[in-house]
């Protein structure tokens, strides 16, 4: 059996089959469902009209990437240094191709095209899993990363190759807001009868 199930998995949107996968010294971890209401204070009545907007849900994790050789310790640099860039958009560019007429910086260069500009076409979505406990459809929860903190435990000592140092252990916390891809909630029949909309989380 795998024991890919312990570790705990970030998965980028942008580019089919990015991921990286630690294994999970969780070292804090909690999750917050925010419900939103909109309330209006009416003469003569004590308690305010409530309107209800939505509910998001935010996950904060906390977590130690130790390294037991230089070679971890490296192969742990670049999953940090993959996350980083989980943050980052992703741009189509656009090009326009020299006529003979234009002015050229470079012989040969009307052959080429030069990039005149470009615009964002994907947002940084990101998938988290792990285990039971952070899952959701099609495996993980989809969402986007509102903070990353990458702090090298320096009391630990690092490895050092090359003139690079490489730390011993690594402290990763990353803030995420989830995205709901199916409906949660409750829903009533002609008969009065309530069931359940979707999974409940954890499950």
């Amino acid at each position: 059996m795998s024991d890919d199930y312990r570790k705990l998995c970030i998965k980028s949107m942008i580019k089919k089959g990015e991921q990286v996968k630690f294994d999970a010294y969780l070292t804090d971890m909690s999750q917050t469902f925010d419900s939103t209401w909109n309330t209006e204070n009416v003469f003569g009545r004590n308690d305010p009209i409530a309107t209800f907007a939505g509910t998001q849900r935010t996950i904060s994790l906390a977590f130690d990437v130790p390294a037991a050789s230089r070679e971890d310790a490296e192969k742990n640099l670049i999953k940090c240094g993959k996350i980083a860039t989980y943050l980052y958009p992703a741009y189509n560019v656009r090009k326009h191709k020299q006529t003979k007429g234009e002015v050229q910086s470079k012989e040969g260069a009307a052959d080429k095209p030069i990039e005149t500009g470009k615009y964002m076409s994907r947002p940084p979505l990101v998938k988290i899993k792990f285990a039971n406990i952070i899952n959701g459809p099609g495996g993980g929860l989809l969402g986007f990363i509102t903070s990353y903190s990458f702090n090298p435990v320096v009391e630990a000592g690092m490895f050092e190759f090359n003139k690079n140092f490489y730390p011993r252990t690594i402290s990763l916390s990353i803030g995420f807001t989830v995205l709901h891809q199916t409906e949660l909630g409750w829903v009533a029949n002609s008969s009065g009868s309530v069931s359940r909309l979707g999974k409940i989380p954890f499950i």
